[in-house]
């Protein structure tokens, strides 16, 4: 790991910080008068996933920790686990629920993900803003109906609930936000 300083901080780059192993979402440098400029961050902690906001100083120095990301496919979950199918050597590796936190919500079986490893122990699964899902399971929309904005309930292929246009029907293709869980668009 190689030491560095907050005016090399760049967002995605994990560093260690007070025992905790951090990747920097959000950095700003704030300049006030008659005092030392510091950086402002919001952080998010990689092994419970909590969101930290963190003010440093020039001086300040931290590790750098290099992350491999490797392209995986997601077989399947066995209660408190996820399959993968390392896509590199085609080995299968079973990640905890609690890595993968609430992306699991997102993840069809054979979806290609990419998983964050260190020193050869993963570190979270990283999921692109959007995944594209299929519904499994929705209500009828009632012909007629045409309150504007009004939705419905979509159960998707994985399983997560979603609130739908009234025109979603089972089948359908969707783009769901990763981050929040909404939907966005049909396919």
């Amino acid at each position: 790991m190689a030491l560095i300083g907050p005016n090399e901080f760049k967002n995605g780059i994990t560093i260690q910080v007070e025992h905790r192993l951090c990747t920097i979402l959000e950095f700003q440098h704030v300049k006030m008068q008659m005092r030392a400029p510091t950086i402002k961050t919001r952080l998010r902690d990689i092994r419970t996933g909590q969101v930290l906001e963190m003010n440093f100083r020039q001086g300040d120095k931290f590790e750098q920790a290099y992350m491999e990301t490797r392209k995986m496919q997601f077989m399947y979950a066995d209660g408190d686990v996820l399959v993968f199918l390392d896509l590199k050597d085609y080995d299968e590796r079973r990640i905890s629920k609690a890595i993968a936190g609430d992306t699991v919500r997102f993840i069809p079986e054979n979806a290609e993900v990419p998983v964050n490893f260190l020193e050869g122990e993963p570190m979270s699964v990283d999921l692109p803003l959007a995944m594209t899902l299929a519904v499994r399971d929705t209500e009828a929309g009632i012909k007629g109906d045409r309150v504007s904005g009004a939705t419905k309930k979509a159960t998707l292929e994985t399983g997560h609930e979603v609130q739908v246009p009234l025109f979603i029907n089972a089948g359908d293709r969707l783009r769901i936000d990763t981050r929040s869980g909404a939907y966005i668009g049909k396919e």
